[in-house]
């Protein structure tokens, strides 16, 4: 064999490992998370988005986009405003990851409303204790509608909205942020779905 091939079939042979792990990469989550650097929201506030824009589940697949976002508060500091400005009960639902720079979170509490018909609005909110020194508590919400197979999750950008509205209205300062997470996600009745990139920050710290 010449040297011209040796040289030739090396080439490819580095070229194929390069693709696999690239492969690798953009198929493990976990991986590839899209990680984004600090936005400045004004002079006095920061939005930290130290984290992957979308939720994962139990198998570490890709599922809803993360289109809400709690500034100064605790899992139960989010609980109790959703429930005095929404009205919202506790709910069953599949534990899901949040993932942050540090390491992954579970699903801490999760809410909704009864539309019936098998249909409600869901909310999931990051596991973050009080004592934890963090600024912000991830949330995720969508409207569940039944199929055969279970509940499929969409509306995503509609059931934030219905959120913004209702602490806007109860004196909080709200503003939409840009997180880019508008990639599909795939349900268990083949479906797919995404939201419009855009997650809505709500300000729970004291005024003054």
């Amino acid at each position: 064999m010449t040297d011209s091939r040796r040289l030739l079939r090396r080439w490819w042979a580095w070229a194929a490992i390069v693709v696999i792990l690239v492969g690798i990469g953009l198929n493990t989550p976990i991986l590839n998370a899209g990680f984004s650097a600090w936005r400045p929201l004004g002079s006095d506030a920061e939005l930290p988005t130290g984290f992957n824009p979308y939720i994962h589940r139990a198998s570490g697949t890709r599922a809803d986009p993360v289109n809400l976002i709690f500034r100064g508060a605790s899992t139960e500091a989010v609980a109790q405003s959703v429930t005095r400005v929404l009205g919202w009960s506790d709910v069953p639902g599949s534990a899901m990851m949040f993932v942050r720079r540090d390491g992954q979170r579970i699903s801490g509490r999760q809410f909704g409303l009864d539309l019936g018909g098998g249909t409600r609005l869901h909310l999931r909110v990051e596991a973050v204790g009080a004592d934890e020194g963090q600024t912000f508590v991830l949330a995720a919400i969508h409207r569940d509608d039944w199929a055969g197979c279970g509940h499929v999750g969409g509306a995503f950008d509609e059931a934030r909205d219905i959120v913004a509205q209702a602490f806007a209205a109860a004196g909080y300062h709200v503003t939409s942020v840009p997180l880019a997470n508008t990639e599909s996600g795939r349900h268990c009745d083949g479906s797919w779905t995404h939201g419009d990139g855009a997650a809505t920050l709500i300000d729970l710290t004291p005024p003054g």
